[in-house]
């Protein structure tokens, strides 16, 4: 199955779902196969005044036999698939990205082993600022790191919940040395309030 025919038959899926269920989550849960703010908005304009249908030929191994494969929109299904494009616009899909930023928020809670930490971005990301689930262990170096007045490093999976992007999975996660790693033209932005810390998430 290719990646368009996995998209599709996952919007198929979201609207049959929403008939029982009305609610938008049912498409934003099938990021990972493929849906999308694009994809979403071309088909609420192609099933907006008419029955519709998209088909795809599909190969298989070895190019022996082709199969046609065909997804059916209905015109009162755009309004759904309208609301979702404009739903997936706001909480964007989530992305890998590796972001660089100052530490401005130490949190932990004493009853688990995760951390998080605030990071100012300067460069990355199209975001100003994102936090970043830590273990222990990742966590020891951020203190410093903000004492120091050092950027930090994480990569992982950018994801916006509410008004905050979250950055998930993260992993190489580094203090880096400002000269050797920032360059000439890249400094770390002061802040106008002082470092907070949290004792719960």
């Amino acid at each position: 199955m290719t990646g368009r025919s996995r998209a599709l038959t996952a919007i198929r899926a979201g609207l049959d779902e929403y008939v029982k269920a009305p609610r938008t989550g049912v498409f934003t849960e099938k990021v990972g196969a493929g849906v999308s703010h694009e994809l979403v908005k071309a088909l609420a304009a192609f099933a907006a005044n008419s029955e519709s249908a998209v088909q795809i030929e599909l190969e298989s191994i070895g190019g022996a036999t082709r199969t046609l494969k065909e997804f059916d929109f209905k015109p009162p299904e755009a309004g759904v698939l309208t609301t979702t494009s404009n739903a997936l616009v706001q909480d964007p899909e989530p992305r890998v990205v590796t972001l660089i930023g100052e530490v401005t928020l130490l949190s932990r809670d004493n009853d688990h082993e995760e951390r998080v930490i605030r990071l100012d971005v300067v460069r990355g990301g199209a975001v100003r600022r994102a936090r970043v689930r830590l273990t222990a262990e990742q966590y020891e170096a951020a203190p410093q790191a903000h004492r120091e007045e050092r950027p930090v490093s994480a990569t992982g999976s950018l994801e916006k919940e509410g008004r905050l992007f979250w950055l998930y999975g993260a992993r190489g996660v580094a203090v880096l040395d400002e000269k050797a790693n920032m360059g000439r033209d890249m400094r770390i932005r002061s802040v106008d309030v002082p470092l907070e810390f949290e004792d719960d998430v």
